[in-house]
């Protein structure tokens, strides 16, 4: 494999948008509170310098190493002292030099064999007292174990935080701290599920048939007589749907208007007029509004069984939407736990030990 495969192939990850550079100095930045500042620390296979940077505002004296010429070409221009090289062969000539070494993301790419050599060659390298900081891609994170790691065809193994801890102190450190990095958390699908994005499709409910508007009717729902629309008596507004026992006292009060008009009628109109026309044409023209009240009292019928049809229809709508709320109820109960169960695979992407060489160690 040519030396600057895995370089190039981080080119074209950040190219892809796979890697964001502002997350990453998101992820450095946790680390910086264990180099205390005008510490002297080394920065192994350090990039393009950025926790270099990250240090160099803290106070720190940093210093880097890496075997990628372009990497160490993009360290110098910004005025950082990088030395292109081996780490390990660096690391040797480097007796009791520095206050801190930091490794991130670096050991992944060596077998085990040659990591527990690192760890040696770190400890002898550091003065007394000196921190060493190794972060590593977390196995115990799913994203890890199943894509991240296996993206980068240079992985030779991952490392359990355990093992780290082990070869700190097998290689004479003293644990000072282990865990797991907050910024490199990430949430699975499950954990962003909304529900509020379900939603009830529009339509009829099954087996309901659908409620048409007829262009013959007014704004009341009835054809008023020759075409002009009639307010019938007791006719609600738009909107509003009546009980039945509103509906009965609305049939019973427009009964007794109706009575009342043709009595009115009778009154005012036929009397008069019979006594100028004679019986006959009174009862026709009695006849006559009687034929054209019995249609309004036709069309009323039709429009008390559409509110009946609409009231029908909204006790199944609330029934239906009462079952949708049990579920939804449900659902939220078996998402929580299936959330708690899960939890194992999803902790943060990476994970760090450090340890201290104890003072009055002889390098």
């Amino acid at each position: 494999m040519n030396a600057d495969f895995e370089a190039r192939f981080y080119d074209y990850m950040y190219s892809c948008g796979h890697i964001s550079a502002e997350a990453n100095l998101s992820h450095l930045r946790e680390y910086l509170g264990y180099f205390s500042p005008g510490a002297l620390v080394l920065d192994v296979g350090c990039g393009q310098g950025d926790f270099m940077e990250l240090l160099r505002a803290r106070g720190c004296q940093p210093r880097g190493v890496d075997s990628d010429p372009r990497m160490v070409k993009a360290c110098n221009a910004r005025g950082l002292s990088v030395h292109l090289g081996d780490a390990l062969e660096y690391l040797r000539g480097s007796a009791g030099t520095f206050d801190g070494i930091f490794l991130s993301n670096v050991i992944e790419h060596f077998p085990a064999s040659q990591a527990v050599g690192l760890f040696a060659l770190a400890f002898r390298a550091l003065k007394p007292g000196g921190t060493f900081l190794v972060a590593v891609p977390n196995p115990e994170s799913l994203i890890v174990h199943l894509y991240e790691f296996w993206r980068d065809a240079t992985h030779a193994r991952l490392y359990n935080r355990l093992l780290l801890e082990f070869m700190l102190v097998y290689s004479g450190f003293q644990l000072a701290a282990s865990g797991t990095n907050p910024a490199t958390g990430w949430s699975p699908p499950l954990a962003r599920f909304n529900l509020q994005d379900l939603s009830v499709p529009d339509g009829n409910l099954a087996g309901e048939p659908p409620i048409t508007s007829n262009p013959a009717l007014g704004a009341d729902g009835v054809s008023g007589i020759d075409g002009h629309v009639v307010a019938l008596p007791g006719s609600e507004p738009h909107g509003s749907v009546r009980t039945p026992a509103e509906s009965q006292q609305s049939d019973s009060s427009s009964t007794g208007i109706r009575v009342s008009i043709r009595n009115v009628f009778v009154r005012i109109v036929a009397n008069p007029v019979g006594r100028m026309l004679g019986l006959d044409a009174v009862r026709d023209a009695i006849a006559l509004v009687s034929v054209r009240v019995d249609r309004v009292e036709e069309r009323e019928q039709r429009l008390m069984e559409a509110v009946l049809r609409l009231e029908k229809r909204e006790r199944r709508l609330a029934a239906h939407v009462q079952s949708l709320e049990a579920q939804e109820s449900h659902l939220v109960e078996v998402t929580q736990s299936l959330r708690e169960a899960t939890l194992f695979l999803y902790p943060p992407r990476e994970t760090f030990v450090v340890g201290r060489r104890p003072d009055g160690t002889a390098t």
